[in-house]
């Protein structure tokens, strides 16, 4: 694959997304595959995968044993480091909401506060849902 070459979005991540439309969302998980796969533990499973779309300052994975969280690099072209990675019973809160421009979803994780953002409201639900369902709040 040359410099410019389009990155295959594997089958996992591809479920993972819930079919999300948004093509730039689409590529930009795309090029992060690879980093959040030396991050997952052996046996781990994608559940959601989730990308802030209006900076693309995170990447959020929430996995059958873990939620993780990555900064993205500067303008969002890919994960740059592991900033949390947390079991569920370190989940303490799940906050979620939107209005007509975006989808607000708020964790907290021990002292941490996870804010971000999603542009539609059906993906921000389904990281909220995910992130609930994964440690028993849904």
């Amino acid at each position: 694959m040359g410099l410019f070459g389009k990155v295959p979005l594997d089958d996992d991540f591809d479920r993972a997304l819930a079919g999300h439309p948004n093509n730039s969302v689409r590529k930009a998980i795309a090029r992060a595959q690879p980093f959040v796969r030396d991050i997952l533990l052996p046996g781990e499973t994608l559940r959601t995968v989730f990308y802030e779309g209006f900076t693309g300052s995170h990447t959020l994975v929430v996995t059958d044993q873990r939620l993780l969280v990555f900064r993205n690099s500067f303008g969002g072209s890919r994960p740059k480091e592991l900033w949390v990675a947390a079991r569920p019973e370190e989940i303490r809160s799940v906050r979620h909401g939107g209005d007509a421009t975006a989808y607000g979803i708020i964790i907290q994780v021990g002292s941490t506060t996870v804010a971000t953002r999603a542009s539609d409201h059906l993906s921000g639900r389904t990281l909220a849902q995910s992130v609930m369902e994964l440690c028993g709040m849904a």
